[in-house]
């Protein structure tokens, strides 16, 4: 539900059947509740709701595709005092896991917004899926233990690292377009990255976007070619659209307390309302034709709830 505050909220306790209660009182009471138990309800939500919908397997690649992301809340005034992140600025990160062929997150997972996103990779470890991820979860290390033990990824990584040692990857596919270099090579040179990862081969896909700029995708998918891989990174995109819809359509970017639990305990039940909503959306389109389905988005769902629900802002 999208209000501006807990004095307006409760001023909707008539609307919504609920007994009299004073907002500061209504606040105090909301503070006390810890965000692990937002937490914890917000995982076993997705877990069930995504349960249910049984994992989609991606039919063009046959894998389940999880794409690894995050998103940050940023305040002006330095409010959250423990999560510095400029002289004027702090925020958090909620760390994303993104399944886009339902639509739908798997796992939030809620830190201060100077958490780096490499550091929280293996949280998503799930050797069922294959995870696709931008160049902030780089690290070289990490995804040559994932390589070693069967966890299939596809990550960018920037384009002014260097490869090493580069051969041809095998041409199993001799339709692929000259728009694709596919290679095997080692991925840089810091002697921060451990040994035995310098000497790793990766297979390293490159071409170049629709505004021109170059993209490389490090994968230790084998059996695709490199137009197929550069497809299947592009449903990365899906996890920006999932975050556009939650900033706009509900209460996250603006947020009502200053604390750790306050900020967390929001964010986290935004994504819990995002997930029944979502799923109350997917589920009512079997009412419509093939053909309508197609123009009645999940904007249009939210659209037609206030339309039927004016005394109300759900969202």
């Amino acid at each position: 539900m999208e209000v501006s505050s807990y004095r307006e909220l409760c001023c909707l306790k008539n609307l919504l059947g609920l007994p009299e209660i004073n907002y500061s009182t209504f606040s105090k009471k909301a503070a006390e509740i810890p965000f692990e138990i937002y937490a914890e309800v917000c995982r076993r939500v997705l877990s069930r709701l995504n349960r249910q919908k049984r994992r989609a397997l991606n039919p063009q690649f046959q894998r389940i595709l999880s794409v690894v992301d995050s998103t940050r809340i940023i305040e002006k005034d330095n409010r959250f005092q423990w999560a510095m992140y400029r002289e004027d600025q702090s925020g958090v990160k909620f760390h994303v896991s993104f399944q886009p062929d339902t639509g739908m997150p798997t796992m939030v997972i809620p830190t201060e917004i100077n958490t780096g996103d490499s550091t929280m990779l293996e949280k998503h470890y799930d050797r069922e899926v294959c995870l696709l991820a931008d160049r902030g979860y780089l690290n070289v290390a990490k995804m040559c233990l994932m390589d070693e033990t069967g966890q299939e990824f596809a990550i960018r990584i920037r384009n002014d690292m260097k490869l090493n040692k580069c051969i041809p990857f095998p041409n199993l596919f001799p339709e692929e377009s000259k728009e694709y270099t596919d290679v095997l090579c080692c991925i840089g040179n810091d002697h921060s990255i451990p040994a035995h990862c310098r000497k790793h081969q990766f297979r390293v896909v490159s071409f170049q976007d629709t505004k021109g700029e170059g993209v490389r995708i490090c994968t230790n998918i084998q059996d695709l070619s490199g137009r197929e891989i550069a497809a299947l990174y592009k449903l990365r995109w899906k996890i920006e659209t999932f975050f556009r819809e939650l900033k706009q359509n509900f209460t996250i970017k603006k947020m009502f307390g200053s604390s750790k639990n306050a900020v967390f305990s929001q964010g986290l039940i935004a994504f819990i309302a995002y997930a029944f909503l979502y799923d109350c959306y997917t589920s009512k389109k079997v009412i419509f034709s093939e053909k309508t389905c197609r123009y009645y988005t999940f904007l249009h769902f939210l659209r037609s709830l206030r339309y039927f629900c004016p005394g109300v802002r759900l969202f």
